[in-house]
């Protein structure tokens, strides 16, 4: 009789949020579904378990000193360390050379930790494997890339973590799909990590078994995480909409499930007068069906910014939709990058009105945020190419010192972006992405988002208008760099001294 292989999965929770970590929790499905019998799986979130395992792979962390802490942990404990996640797929090379023995999976981590474990079990070479990146004689080996048919996924997730994440006012998650039908979001990852490929589909009974079995379990919230559940194609996500129809008519479902879910611009407005409208009117159909609050990617009201970002639409675009959003009573969970390193000051002033004029500033979504660079993508290729090099960096927002626009930088050296946001905000924002807000959320958010975009406004016009106040940063940014600026601007710095602001 074999003897299972015990194989531990550790999925490390960051940030003030808490949600379900649905990555490991894939792996955990599809490597009992494939090797069932062979291993021994556990499962842990948010900790480092004791024992001695055949495997462990960790996943979750954005930052080296996470990963670090958890390699040491199971070195010697664990045959082999599997490292996946977000910060192993763009820096496995820097991953590596703190955990030489580690093996990084780089994208979905399916194939690669069912691959991983079945090599050891048959004997044969990690060079078969894709999807990873490993060490073999001080040599850096990184195998060939491999999408998962997600068609081959026989079972629903098991949300062994539902109870935890609830009790924390926790996203309850689930995907439908995985992939983008734009894929050209200059700062998106999600080329790196499906290689390339645009959107797949999960079978839709799965879909359909796995929002049965969460409702079954009392969950009256769920969040797609798709990267965009409305696709290029309208059809998939109007039968997933019937479907939910027909599980609350039927009563297999909770009648007042609500769901939560990511679209695009891009994607609503399509190339036609007529698509819009289709999806005027599937959006329409989503809101009855308890889709009471979308994410919005809008990321900007500029735009050039707009361009830069390969969004693929204009700020009347992101005001159409969000208009229409609005006039259907669905709530706009917004995203939005306030600040990337490529931008002008003008870009700043554009954003900050196009935020006031549509009262995004008056809502939950935390509007001033400053770009997340992540190796690899095509904007940190654009500003490596506009500064010659970058240091190394981790999986955070960009630093003040790579923004290009001297006017900018003085705008962030005058806040701190961290500390704009209080963590009761981000327990109101959770609680409302869950439909658990109370009546005194509403209110409490939009203070404190308002407060974020006044101390925003006064540090702008603390730039333009305050010679005094600005004539510090002269000291940082010289007359020559003023001078050499891009930025249209600084027409002259004489003007800009004597007047102590830029416009005439």
């Amino acid at each position: 009789m074999i003897t299972p292989m015990r194989t531990l999965f550790v999925s490390r929770h960051e940030g003030k949020e808490i949600n379900e970590p649905l990555g490991t929790q894939c792996l955990v499905r599809y490597v009992n579904q494939e090797l069932k019998g062979l291993v021994s799986v556990e499962h842990s979130f948010d900790n480092l378990p004791d024992g001695e395992y055949e495997h462990v792979y960790i996943s979750g962390c954005n930052n080296l000193g996470k990963i670090v802490e958890a390699y040491n942990k199971y070195t010697g404990a664990a045959d082999l360390i599997m490292i996946g996640g977000s910060y192993a797929t763009s820096y496995y090379s820097n991953v590596l050379k703190d955990c030489p023995k580690a093996i990084c999976v780089i994208g979905e981590g399916e194939i690669a930790a069912y691959s991983i474990i079945k090599s050891t079990i048959d004997g044969t070479s990690l060079e078969s494997v894709p999807n990873i990146a490993f060490m073999r004689n001080e040599e850096l080996i990184q195998t060939p890339r491999k999408i998962l048919d997600l068609g081959c996924i026989k079972h629903e997730l098991d949300h062994e973590f539902l109870d935890q994440i609830t009790r924390g006012v926790g996203l309850v998650r689930m995907e439908t799909s995985r992939g983008c039908d734009h894929n050209k979001c200059t700062f998106c990852t999600i080329p790196q990590k499906y290689n390339g490929e645009k959107r797949r589909d999960f079978p839709i009974e799965i879909v359909r078994k796995e929002v049965i079995h969460l409702s079954s379990r009392g969950v009256k919230s769920i969040c797609f995480t798709d990267e965009e559940f409305i696709g290029k194609d309208l059809r998939r996500a109007e039968g997933i909409v019937r479907m939910i129809d027909e599980l609350k008519a039927n009563g297999l479902i909770c009648k007042d499930m609500k769901f939560m879910a990511s679209v695009s611009v891009k994607l609503i407005k399509g190339k036609s007068k007529e698509h819009f409208e289709t999806a005027k009117t599937l959006l329409r159909s989503m809101k009855k069906a308890g889709f009471d609050m979308l994410f919005v990617g809008i990321e900007s009201g500029s735009k050039t910014q707009l361009k830069r970002y390969g969004k693929g639409v204009t700020p009347e675009d992101n005001e159409d939709v969000l208009d229409f959003l609005k006039a259907t009573d669905i709530c706009a969970d917004i995203g939005f990058i306030m600040f990337d390193p490529l931008m002008s000051f003008s870009e700043l002033e554009e954003n900050i009105e196009f935020v006031v004029r549509n009262g995004i500033h008056k809502t939950a979504a935390r509007v001033i945020k400053k770009m997340i660079m992540i190796p690899g993508t095509a904007y940190e290729k654009m500003v490596r190419k506009k500064h010659g090099f970058l240091d190394e960096y981790g999986i955070a927002e960009s630093s003040t010192e790579i923004y290009i626009d001297p006017m900018v930088r003085a705008v962030l050296e005058r806040i701190s972006i961290d500390e704009l946001s209080c963590d009761d905000s981000y327990i109101i924002q959770s609680r409302k992405r869950m439909g658990l807000e109370d009546s005194s959320d509403d209110e409490k958010i939009k203070k404190y988002r308002e407060e974020e975009m006044q101390k925003l406004v006064e540090a702008v016009e603390s730039v333009k208008f305050k010679e005094n106040t600005f004539s510090k940063t002269l000291e940082y940014y010289p007359i020559e760099e003023l001078n050499n600026t891009n930025c249209k601007h600084f027409v002259n710095s004489n003007t800009y001294l004597k007047r102590g602001a830029i416009y005439e």
